[in-house]
């Protein structure tokens, strides 16, 4: 999904996962730390989630849709 950021209670939305994956993807990434924007790497297999919490991000780059409207 794009445009979107997790929110919510980090706590919360463990206790909402259903399954792991054995498929462990990495994400390489960067982080705002007060020296500047560190570069970080996740690893983490996807998720089954019953219910999470999304917000929508001010997105400057907009890709188009992948798929047109029906």
């Amino acid at each position: 999904m794009r445009g979107v950021e997790f929110i919510g209670t980090p706590l919360m939305s463990i206790n909402k996962i259903l399954a792991a994956g054995s498929d462990p993807q990495a994400r390489h990434a960067f982080c705002s730390a007060e020296s500047g924007w560190v570069p970080i790497t996740t690893i983490a297999p996807s998720i089954l989630v019953s219910e999470i919490e999304l917000q929508r991000i001010k997105d400057r780059h907009r890709r188009p849709p992948i798929l047109p409207p029906p």
